[in-house]
């Protein structure tokens, strides 16, 4: 299972629904629509929640568009 990891400050936000998108750099993983990913808090070793992927736009961070920022911290 392909696992996405979490600073410990996040983890509140994506548990309660309020962080419901992510923003990475370099992926590395080839995520995609349909991955079951595992959420994870840097450092540690167990998923704290899992997820499945129904969205992935690939884009510059100039180019973000106000819809792409919806669920995500400020």
């Amino acid at each position: 299972m392909k696992v996405v990891k979490f600073r410990d400050y996040l983890i509140p936000l994506v548990v309660s629904g309020k962080k419901t998108s992510t923003w990475r750099l370099f992926d590395d993983k080839n995520l995609s629509v349909g991955d079951k990913i595992g959420l994870r808090e840097f450092g540690k070793e167990e998923n704290f929640a899992q997820a499945i992927i129904t969205k992935v736009v690939v884009t510059k961070f100039k180019d973000l568009k106000s819809e792409d920022k919806l669920g995500h911290e400020k």
